[in-house]
């Protein structure tokens, strides 16, 4: 038997299979998993890229916001697009942003509070609408439509730019720490 083995092993079959088929083998496996990790880092790569890019949008929208309340105080947009695109990002995870979503949830809620209070403004001012329109009626039944307009404009400016006005103050309340957290987040992925 131990001849047969030497015959075998002085023949170079052993070094022909070696050379032929386990070398191919192990530079095949060996490069599927030089280019796997490559293929993940550059993954994670792409994932920090995007992370950035969505934060630098949101920092942009923010002061955005910011700036046209101070110069205009009225609200600058009905809703959030970067904030909604962060939040149903799979890039941002509660566990290593929790303060920075926490800001961004308490922001969209003013959002959604703005958005309620517009929507509801035509049920809030249609009997209100119809009580103005009956006191600018003439005696003669006709309707006096400047008193109309002056009792309206007086309403609307009185009782409807409050509400929106406060649901607006809530979204500045939220933005402004919001701003401070997405300036950080981004400092912090930057130096990575």
């Amino acid at each position: 038997m131990t001849e047969w083995i030497k015959s075998v092993w002085d023949s170079g079959v052993p070094m022909t299979l070696f050379t032929g088929v386990v070398v191919p083998i192990g530079a095949v496996l060996f490069s599927v998993k030089v280019t796997m990790e490559k293929a993940k880092e550059k993954e994670l790569e792409e994932e920090q890229n995007q992370r950035i890019k969505l934060l630098h949008m949101l920092r942009h929208e923010l002061k955005t916001v910011i700036t046209h309340y101070n110069a205009k105080k009225k609200y600058y947009t009905k809703e959030s697009l970067t904030g909604k695109l962060i939040t149903n990002s799979s890039l941002f995870n509660v566990k290593e942003h929790r303060t920075m979503l926490n800001g961004l949830w308490e922001y969209l809620r003013g959002y959604e509070s703005l958005n309620t209070a517009i929507d509801t403004i035509p049920m809030q001012f249609a009997p209100i609408q119809t009580a103005l329109l009956d006191e600018s009626r003439y005696a003669s039944n006709n309707y006096n439509l400047e008193k109309y307009k002056e009792l309206s404009d007086e309403f609307v400016n009185k009782e409807i730019a409050s509400i929106i006005d406060e649901s607006v103050q809530y979204i500045i309340t939220a933005a402004r720490p919001l701003l401070e957290e997405v300036e950080k987040q981004i400092k912090i992925m930057e130096s990575k």
